[in-house]
């Protein structure tokens, strides 16, 4: 693993002994699928033997993932005689469907705790260190598959509706086993793994954000300039790439489709740990959401998914996900807003979270095609302008600020001095009591529209030294320098909008600029 340091001994390595590592990652991969197999009778003895196959698996992936990505020069990589080896194998051996009933096989006995407990009562073994090692051996299937998948795009599309439906079916179960609002009863962080529901999630995303796989897409050393001019792509790789989107809209299709995006929808629900994050410290909640990436969480990597579904098939998609939007607040508005504070969410009101969310994520792409007026009209500005307190009222109105931040360029220009100041007002330190995480969202909320393309200085000049006083005084209720980070951004983006116009506000400003920069 220390090898990447020191790519040339990297690469002479990896040219002499990747094969024989292929070869034990393979047969490594037929035993442990042979031995999870449903008539295969296992004792204390044979479930050594499977822990060990586990172990011997996940290490090879990892070592080959480290080979397959600094083991050949970039310049050769495409000529490079291992990558090509390795996915004729995974088309000619039966390995993809030992890996693919691996995966299956795993995700079962490693996630569905009455299915593992059953399995493992009639022999009397410690169903756990099964468990573990399982999760651990799926990880190590995807983590593999995601690399050859996008080092090799062309070359992987035999290999692609099998994973693909896999890691469908590994999201649909992730979405229903993470503990949310939504399933708390029936699930438990001990069948919810995130980094495997991450990388099955980007594998999704991956394959759907793909340029090879795009009917209309270039790939860059298969394209040929004609004499006059014109460029083709090379030999039959057009035929493919055509295969490979026509394929993608099938796997994607009708109510497939829509029911998938039900699901995606779904998995961007809080969940009772982010809740209980928010309110034993709202700060570390509020930094958090702001450095969480798609590699490392399920719900970015979820709402990474949902943006690039939408992007991908935006005819069919937009439309399913607008009335998916709209069905989440039908329900909320029957059921209403509790006003309690006990940590605990109401499935509507987590939807309705979730629906507003979506909506801020695909505003682009639902430019023009969703009615923006009357949803801040009608729902959000409903809940900002609602006096219920308590925990379900403080989540629907920090997404609803954050909703505000996202489609700014929508907001009609009567309405936008009066958001100016409702969001001033949420960041003074006379709402000094408010939840922090709402007062640093409608913070953000303030910079996105300031930061809006359409920005005009005169609706903004006279709440510019409100504005600045404002955000000094969030900063300073702050404990960290994360924290203030974010009052700060939004400070930066008002200086550089403003220009001339912030001398009036240099005295609000240079005090507590002084005191961060001594601190």
């Amino acid at each position: 693993r220390r090898l990447p340091a020191h790519r040339r001994q990297l690469e002479t390595l990896a040219q002499e002994a990747v094969a024989g590592m292929h070869q034990l990652w393979t047969d490594t991969a037929r035993e442990l699928s042979e031995s999870l197999a449903p008539q295969v009778r296992s004792d204390q003895a044979r479930l050594e033997g499977v822990l060990q196959c586990a172990e011997i698996f996940a290490t090879c992936s990892k070592v080959l993932q480290i080979m397959m990505i600094y083991g050949w020069p970039q310049e050769s990589f495409e000529s490079a005689a291992y990558p090509r080896r390795f996915l004729e194998d995974l088309r000619s051996s039966g390995i993809q469907d030992k890996l693919l009933e691996l995966a299956r096989r795993a995700l079962a006995l490693g996630f569905d705790e009455p299915l593992a407990q059953r399995s493992a009562a009639h022999v009397g073994i410690d169903v756990l260190p099964l468990r573990v090692s399982l999760i651990k051996a799926n990880r190590a299937v995807f983590r593999t598959i995601n690399e050859i998948q996008q080092l090799k795009s062309l070359a992987f599309l035999p290999l692609l509706p099998g994973f693909l439906e896999h890691a469908i079916a590994a999201f649909r179960y992730f979405v229903q086993a993470r503990p949310s609002f939504i399933n708390q009863g029936a699930s438990s962080n001990a069948s919810f793994d995130e980094k495997l529901a991450v990388l099955c999630t980007n594998f999704i995303s991956g394959v759907l954000d793909c340029r090879e796989y795009k009917s209309d897409a270039s790939v860059g050393d298969q394209r040929v300039i004609t004499a006059q001019g014109d460029v083709h792509l090379a030999g039959n790789v057009q035929d493919i790439q055509a295969q490979a989107n026509q394929m993608l809209l099938e796997l994607f299709s009708g109510e497939r489709l829509q029911s998938f995006l039900g699901s995606v929808l779904e998995s961007l629900v809080l969940s009772p740990g982010e809740v209980e994050e928010w309110i034993e410290n709202p700060e570390d909640y509020a930094v958090r959401e702001e450095e969480l990436t798609a590699s490392l969480a399920f719900r970015p990597a979820a709402e990474s998914l949902l943006t690039t579904m939408v992007d991908r098939f935006p005819e069919q998609a937009v439309p399913m996900l607008v009335r998916l939007v709209e069905g989440a607040e039908q329900l909320a508005s029957a059921s209403g807003v509790a006003a309690g504070d006990a940590g605990v969410v109401s499935p509507p009101v987590a939807r309705r979270e979730a629906a507003f969310l979506a909506v801020g994520l695909c505003a682009y792409d639902l430019h023009g095609k969703f009615p923006f007026q009357d949803f801040l009209r009608g729902p959000v500005f409903t809940v900002l302008g609602s006096s219920s307190a308590g925990l379900e009222h403080d989540v629907l109105r920090r997404r609803s600020l954050w909703l505000i931040g996202c489609i700014a360029s929508e907001i009609e220009k009567d309405l936008q001095p009066a958001l100016y100041d409702f969001l001033i007002g949420l960041v003074e330190s006379a709402n000094e009591q408010a939840d922090l995480v709402v007062r640093t969202t409608a913070a953000r909320s303030l910079q996105g529209m300031v930061d809006s393309w359409d920005f005009e200085i005169a609706n903004f000049a006279s709440r510019c030294d409100r504005s600045v006083r404002a955000l000094m005084q969030l900063s300073r209720s702050c404990e960290t320098s994360a924290g203030r980070l974010i009052q700060v951004s939004a400070l930066k983006s008002i200086v550089e909008r403003v220009q001339g116009q912030i001398i009036e506000s240099l005295e609000s400003m240079l005090v507590p600029i002084n005191e961060l920069w001594g601190q």
